[in-house]
């Protein structure tokens, strides 16, 4: 939603997607990440000689909260008035949308997905990313990456490590914490990307769909 400036027809899309759907019985939790705004204020602070990691989190979390109201004022009264950040608590919700955000330092919105998927007892995880597949490298950085379309959560984490814990501004697919602990709660995972939101309503409407599927 935000590569450098906010992104108003990629959101207004991504809305329109999401309303038809819940006007087909669905329901959705969206977590939203801090996109450029985190990065640009991390890097910020990083200039001025900030080094705590902890600090660096909690500057992400901020970020990913105001990204998520901007997101909740889309869906007006379909979704809950209120966003969903902390998660150690409950949440009473009986509109279509729950728009949630960053929960506390040493996650990423991709774990923070699988404990939401946890509280709701979800198995499937849909994730917009800025690329149309998980690749084994960066595309942009190695001309040599190769695409993923169907891996296992074993197979992904022998290829991108299996670290304990996250470190702001990583570039991995999907967080390797929330990768273990997707396998450990057989969560399965699709990464579908590009600027084309297509792909996320062919998902949703059991349609082809292009993008990668981690599972099992």
């Amino acid at each position: 939603m935000a590569p450098k400036e906010i992104d108003t027809k990629y959101l207004k899309s991504f809305g329109s997607i999401i309303k038809k759907h819940t006007n087909k019985d669905k329901r959705f939790v969206v977590i939203v990440g801090g996109g450029y705004t985190n990065r640009w204020y991390r890097d910020r602070a990083k200039e001025m000689g900030v080094r705590n990691t902890n600090d660096l989190h909690w500057i992400g979390i901020a970020a990913t909260r105001l990204n998520a109201e901007l997101v909740r004022t889309l869906f007006g009264r379909l979704a809950h008035p209120v966003i969903y950040w902390d998660l150690s608590k409950k949440v009473n919700w009986k509109e279509k949308v729950l728009i949630s955000a960053g929960y506390k330092p040493g996650c990423s919105t991709d774990q923070d997905a699988v404990l939401i998927a946890k509280k709701f007892k979800t198995k499937t995880i849909i994730k917009l990313t800025n690329v149309d597949y998980v690749y084994t490298k960066d595309p942009k950085k190695f001309k040599n990456a190769k695409i993923i379309k169907n891996i296992s959560w074993k197979d992904y984490l022998k290829v991108f490590g299996n670290s304990e814990t996250h470190k702001p501004g990583q570039h991995i697919p999907f967080d390797t914490i929330a990768a273990a602990n997707s396998k450990k709660n057989s969560i399965e995972v699709f990464c579908l990307g590009g600027k084309s939101l297509k792909n996320l309503d062919n998902l949703l409407s059991r349609k082809p769909w292009r993008g990668t599927k981690i599972h099992g």
